[in-house]
């Protein structure tokens, strides 16, 4: 049961926070998530949208993802709820 528990708990942490940013409205706090996937990215050297972009294969693609990332995470943190 600890094994099941303990499978994937960086993406069921993920989970819970963005239910907890949707109940609470805020949603300013996606911007850390974006922010960490864009790090999480770059460590990674890939991304992935619908399909995985490995950086070494289409660099260009990678990057306007990677900045796209950024610049939601950015975004995120100035997005005031109402």
């Amino acid at each position: 049961m600890k094994k099941i528990l303990l499978d994937k708990l960086k993406s069921k942490l993920a989970l819970l926070f963005i239910l907890i940013c949707v109940i609470s409205g805020k949603y300013w706090l996606f911007g850390f998530l974006f922010l960490v996937w864009a790090i999480l990215d770059i460590r990674n050297r890939q991304t992935y949208l619908l399909e995985i972009i490995q950086k070494d294969k289409n660099p260009i693609l990678y990057w306007i993802i990677v900045i796209t990332w950024f610049t939601f995470a950015i975004l995120s943190f100035f997005t005031v709820s109402s």
